[in-house]
């Protein structure tokens, strides 16, 4: 997982480092909560996130309710373009794809927490991609799948 905190201007790197591997522990811990819809996993999330962040103001991170992309379908070139409320969720064929929160950091990056499943009938869902997908740089982290690709268009709160 990655913070959108940059140490050289906060402070304390290895805090920050910390406080990434404190973040990956907890999606793991809480990974069957997500698999199972247990609405307070989003709550437990952004409570541990916002307790990683002591020295970080209001104004440095903020949460953003809505995320919007647009999923193409590689098969038929088709473009869809999608808005969710941190945490719903879209069904594409077997798979489900769930907006978990958005955030934008201190120099306006914005970012959207994306869970995706394959689903099947006689077994458990299987997780494809959990993680962030930046708006400002796809390149980092993206969920690749043969046949959909979620392109981000913005995280917002209206």
């Amino acid at each position: 997982m990655i913070l959108f905190v940059y140490p050289s201007q906060l402070g304390n790197s290895n805090y920050w480092i910390e406080a990434e591997k404190m973040l990956d522990e907890i999606l793991i811990n809480n990974l069957n909560s997500l698999e199972n819809d247990d609405n307070n996993f989003l709550n437990k999330l952004i409570a541990e996130f916002s307790t990683l962040l002591p020295i970080a103001s209001s104004n440095e991170v903020q949460y953003l309710e809505f995320a919007q992309f647009n999923i193409l379908n590689k098969h038929n070139s088709k473009l869809t373009e999608y808005r969710l409320k941190s945490g719903e969720e879209i069904f594409l064929d077997n798979l489900k794809i769930k907006h978990i929160i958005s955030i934008k950091n201190f120099k306006s990056q914005k970012s959207m927490l994306i869970h995706v499943q394959e689903l099947h009938i006689d077994q458990d869902p299987q997780t494809l991609f959990l993680g962030w997908i930046f708006l400002n740089n796809l390149c980092i982290n993206n969920f690749l799948h043969y046949k959909y690709e979620i392109l981000p268009i913005e995280c917002s709160n209206s």
